[in-house]
């Protein structure tokens, strides 16, 4: 357990670089941030291996588990996180409180965790770069985030399957029967990729959004290869359930 003070400055922070390693059955409570997987070498140099599992976070400042700088073969698997906070860091205005962020991530899998209460982003990959393979989100429980709760943004090639995604009232878990559950977009981080391309979202539930899907197209660039099927959308606010760049 840390104690942020005002500022909420306090992070648990596990660095390295090259390294295989496994963070397991750790509670991280009233943190900046809850856990961290950061190469201290800027960007470029990533970690390499790391796995993220059986974790409890709660009551962060900022995001609960964030992945940052180019780290590969990356998952976060079977972690509840609870009631994170917001977050705004200088020099990094992209930046957004989530569950779970990876920035410039390769090869990240996220899985099986239970995640309630963020006033952002759910689950937000951002610019994987020329790279950018194999993102893998699947089977996890997601209730009340604000905004998007699963963002793929200028992210591309990835899989979104199995995800039980819903809304509430409750004010705890921040209102949040608004936004949309699922969204991908083309945006110029100004890092390397502004494309949202080969994307698979299937099987997937949601309820109580604004809308199921949102496409945003900031860009211009139009989506490439991406599928959409087999996921149920119920009790949307919009019938449709689905958005792309102001047509419902």
């Amino acid at each position: 357990q840390s104690d942020p003070g005002a500022s909420g400055g306090w992070d648990a922070v596990i660095s390295g670089r090259g390294a295989h390693m496994t963070i397991q059955n750790i509670k991280s409570t009233w943190g900046g941030i809850g856990l961290e997987l950061y190469a201290n070498y800027g960007t470029g140099y990533g970690l390499d291996s790391v796995s993220v599992l059986d974790c409890i976070v709660e009551d962060t400042w900022r995001d609960g588990i964030r992945s940052v700088y180019a780290n590969t073969n990356v998952l976060i698997d079977g972690n509840t996180i609870n009631r994170v906070g917001r977050v705004d860091i200088a020099g990094y205005s992209f930046d957004t409180t989530s569950w779970i962020s990876s920035f410039q991530g390769d090869n990240v899998t996220i899985q099986n965790n239970t995640c309630y209460g963020s006033p952002g982003e759910g689950f937000l990959l951002q610019d994987a770069g020329v790279s950018g393979l194999n993102h893998l989100v699947q089977d996890n429980e997601l209730c009340g985030s604000l905004s998007s709760t699963i963002y793929f943004s200028s992210v591309g090639n990835g899989i979104v399957r199995r995800n039980f995604i819903y809304g509430t009232t409750n004010s705890n878990y921040q209102n949040s029967s608004h936004s949309s559950a699922l969204t991908f977009g083309n945006e110029d981080l100004g890092f390397w990729s502004d494309h949202c391309d080969n994307i698979s979202v299937y099987n997937n539930l949601v309820a109580f959004r604004n809308y199921g899907l949102t496409l945003d197209d900031a860009k211009a660039h139009g989506f490439s290869n991406f599928l959409f099927y087999h996921n149920t959308i119920v009790d949307c606010h919009y019938r449709t359930g689905i958005w792309s760049n102001g047509t419902q």
